[in-house]
């Protein structure tokens, strides 16, 4: 797929091989100090868009656009020291090795942590609860879902690239809240990381008899039938962290 832009005489929206650590130029109508911006995402094509409506903006400088966590630190290092940088970073990268992780948030970390004049947004197909915690942690001053409009998606970017936060709404009421205790969290998240009953009692100085009847509490306010099954629900509803990307 070939998408072309030319802008101040540069043209950005090479074919997809192309596209990685491409620019795309300032428009006459931007302004002086501009924010210029790193895209970092594993998906050729969605870079390529989302860089075209991008380098629109009066209020964004150069767009640079990477594939893997390995190439974002390679465009942030060429980066100018004293130009104010947006990084907009996947959470799920195609990463390989301790070089380059493959995980979008421990990128953010690293990046803000070397460039502490960034600001950064995350962009994830699932605004868990748990994942926009991690974003938050890590320094990230927005996060923003891939399914939402791509013109959203540009306010949200101007939004913390002016100073601003965003973050996806909390739901108010939600129907599908189990109503487990934070006691209940605490136990299963442990379970999740892999501990038994008994395990989880020596932890939290509990009886087992203390933690198996939390179990069973837990189990039917999801609506399982196992402990399997419960940090499953619990992953899928925020309420828990694994120890996955």
């Amino acid at each position: 797929m070939t998408i072309d832009l030319t802008t101040a005489g540069q043209t950005t929206g090479q074919t997809t091989g192309q596209t990685t650590g491409q620019t795309a130029g300032q428009t006459a109508g931007q302004t002086a100090g501009a924010v210029d911006v790193l895209l970092v995402d594993d998906h050729a094509v969605f870079v390529e868009a989302l860089a075209i409506a991008l380098s629109v903006q009066p209020e964004l400088g150069t767009v640079t656009t990477a594939l893997t966590p390995a190439e974002a630190l390679l465009r942030a290092a060429e980066a100018a020291p004293d130009q104010p940088l947006l990084l907009v970073v996947d959470v799920r990268l195609g990463g390989g090795g301790p070089d380059d992780p493959g995980d979008g948030v421990d990128l953010v970390e690293r990046l803000l942590a070397s460039y502490p004049h960034a600001r950064a947004l995350v962009l994830t197909a699932h605004p868990r609860p748990d994942v926009v915690r991690r974003a938050r942690a890590a320094g990230a001053s927005g996060i923003v879902a891939k399914g939402t409009r791509l013109t959203e998606v540009v306010a949200a970017l101007l939004t913390v690239a002016g100073g601003g936060e965003v973050a996806p709404p909390e739901p108010v009421g939600d129907p599908d809240s189990p109503g487990l205790s934070p006691r209940e969290v605490e136990i299963l998240q442990h379970v999740a990381q892999g501990a038994d009953a008994r395990g989880v009692a020596r932890t939290l100085a509990l009886s087992v008899h203390t933690v198996r009847d939390h179990l069973k509490s837990i189990r039917t306010k999801l609506g399982v039938h196992s402990q399997v099954d419960a940090v499953v629900a619990a992953h899928r509803l925020g309420l828990v962290e694994l120890d996955v990307p």
